[in-house]
């Protein structure tokens, strides 16, 4: 009796410890299983990030291509108003009641043509490598890009210091980025009221500069804030 209540005992005991080491198997699988499908997910989510900045990207250049044909339409409606305004203008005294009407007929299409090349430079893709561009002069020509096309329920607003710099940049890739992080804070707000603001400034750069792969300095600094 001793020995077989002995047999038995040790019987239970190794079954035990089968079904514990199985269940530690089946565990660590699962935890396996777990991680492969966690893995999974975060690869989807990443893909649909690219696919979602690629449509993004995608419907800026259709903007672009659209706005070059607006731009070039308007152009040619304005060129007939320059141009009999002026006409009518040269053919009337300084002292005619309308003399000063017709004047600012004329300024008026000037500012809209001017307005309206520069949306079509910005529209046109620029292949150029190593060009550069004067940051003040590119910023004045993306504030009308950025006005054009702002909706009515964001307040716009600019605040800019002259930089007299020159950057390493296309004048087009320049208004590119710029307008994409407008678009960026257009979209945060949405429907709702809000507020964008552009800034233009000079940054200072200390001495933390060479963890992003920058000597000490000031910089041109183009930054696009949102209440979104």
């Amino acid at each position: 009796t001793s020995t077989s209540t002995s047999t038995s005992t040790s019987t239970s005991t190794r079954e035990l410890e089968e079904l514990t080491q199985a269940m530690h198997i089946l565990k660590k699988h699962e935890m396996h299983r777990l991680e492969m499908v966690q893995e999974k997910q975060r690869e989807m989510e990443k893909r649909l990030e690219l696919e979602k900045a690629l449509a993004h990207s995608r419907k800026l250049e259709a903007l672009g291509t659209l706005a070059g044909g607006v731009a070039h339409e308007l152009n040619n409606q304005l060129l007939p108003v320059m141009t009999m305004a002026e006409l009518v203008r040269t053919s009337m005294e300084e002292t005619d009641k309308n003399y000063r009407k017709m004047v600012l007929i004329h300024d008026s299409a000037i500012k809209a043509k001017n307005t309206v090349r520069r949306i079509s430079q910005f529209s046109r893709i620029s292949n150029e490598s190593g060009s550069t561009c004067n940051i003040d002069q590119a910023w004045e020509s993306v504030k009308d890009v950025v006005r054009s096309t702002c909706p009515t329920n964001i307040v716009l607003r600019f605040d800019a210091v002259p930089l007299h710099r020159i950057a390493n940049i296309s004048e087009d890739d320049f208004q590119g980025i710029v307008v994409n992080l407008f678009s960026n804070a257009v979209d945060a707000i949405g429907n709702r009221t809000g507020v964008i603001t552009l800034r233009k400034m000079l940054f200072a750069m200390d001495g933390n500069a060479g963890a992003i792969g920058l000597s000490e300095g000031r910089y041109a600094c183009i930054s696009v804030t949102d209440t979104g």
